[in-house]
């Protein structure tokens, strides 16, 4: 509780000192407060369906909602406003690919692995198999000049090529600095995705598409605010060479996904959370379990198996350039087929939209985070 104390009573003063106006910053520290609020709603969600298992209730076993229609859109920024990306995309809960979102970000030409390098080659970063499993830990640079050349090729392949997960610091200190936004010393020093978002936040933003407030994780209601300006949920960069899988899984804390491919391309497998039933999660204690190391991905699955699914995978490919907005529950795999910079953050928008993530936790508990795999009989 004291280190608790003290990062809050930091935070309290780091806002004090701001150059903005006295009315802004009052704004942004009401924000801070809301999303600190809003998470510990969210996280009240959990312990709160272990004891709704315990009376007997739980995920049901064939859940009806959510039936979306098949396909993704894919839409051009310059005929999707953000009145119009709510109304068919975000309220339905319906993913889309969306082209141009990002013209004028410096990222798009600026981000490469050099670039990357220069800048943080010597931040020491974890890598992640396709279970999400650290398997390695090494330096920026040597990831970049050592992993990702040799990936895709008869060197490393398959569930041997490893991505660079973002990396953030973890405890519930280390949550508060990013609730106000506030990275300290040490977070920059040792921590790649502290260190970018700091050091990068001129170079990016938002999609154009994406809402310019109303976001209540984090809250943003009472003063608008980028993901370039507060640090959204899983804010991370994804830096993936060709050759790796990230297995068929569902966000964790119910939250929408935002994907935006700066370089690269991808593949990626959709399930609308309708069909939740027809996959068996993986504890993480089973990551490294013999018969896991042989389990094929959803896209590798027996055709006899994915026959019996309601519909088979959406398969879309995602391009250097283009922007996926991914609903929340929406299980999805990923399958890198060139190497890849990615952008990702997620978020919850309106006050419905919270509420309903809270329910969804209260309902299903928080196991978004564990892999899925189809179930052997159905």
């Amino acid at each position: 509780m004291a280190t608790l104390g003290r990062t809050l009573i930091d935070c309290l003063v780091n806002s004090a000192q701001d150059s903005r106006t006295l009315f802004e910053r009052g704004c942004r520290l009401l924000n801070s407060f809301g999303t600190v609020i809003f998470l510990l709603a969210l996280h009240a969600g959990y312990p709160m369906s272990r004891f709704w298992r315990w009376l007997g209730y739980g995920q049901p076993a064939k859940p009806r909602e959510w039936h979306a229609p098949p396909g993704v859109a894919r839409e051009s920024a310059q005929d999707l406003s953000q009145a119009d990306f709510e109304r068919k995309y975000l309220r339905p809960h319906r993913p889309v690919v969306v082209t141009g979102a990002m013209d004028g970000w410096a990222a798009l030409t600026r981000w490469t692995p050099q670039f990357l390098i220069e800048q943080f080659g010597h931040i020491r970063v974890k890598l992640q198999g396709s279970f999400f499993d650290t398997v390695q830990k090494m330096t920026l640079q040597e990831y970049m000049t050592e992993i990702w050349p040799r990936c895709g090729t008869s060197d490393i392949s398959g569930e041997a090529a490893l991505n660079m997960r973002y990396q953030e610091p973890s405890g519930n200190a280390a949550e508060l600095t990013r609730c106000f936004s506030r990275m300290t010393p040490e977070h920059m020093a040792g921590y790649f995705s502290c260190a970018a978002f700091v050091k990068l936040k001129d170079q990016w933003g938002a999609p154009s598409f994406m809402p310019s407030s109303g976001y209540t994780i984090p809250c943003t209601l009472f003063w608008p605010e980028q993901p370039n300006q507060r640090w959204f949920f899983d804010w991370g960069i994804y830096c993936s060479p060709r050759g790796t899988v990230t297995r068929l899984h569902m966000d964790a804390s119910k939250t929408h996904t935002v994907l935006c491919l700066l370089s690269g391309q991808k593949k990626c497998l959709l399930m609308p959370p309708s069909t939740t039933y027809c996959f068996e999660s993986l504890c993480p204690s089973e990551y490294t379990s013999e018969e896991s190391k042989h389990m094929p991905c959803l896209r590798d699955s027996p055709q006899s198996l994915k026959d019996k699914l309601p519909m088979q995978p959406i398969e879309i490919t995602l391009n250097a350039g283009e922007v996926l907005f991914l609903p929340k529950e929406w299980l999805h795999e990923v399958h890198t087929t060139e190497n890849s910079i990615m952008v990702t953050y997620n978020f919850l928008h309106g006050v419905p939209d919270l509420l309903h993530s809270i329910c969804r936790h209260i309902w299903l508990g928080w196991w978004g985070d564990y892999v899925l795999r189809l179930r052997p009989c159905r």
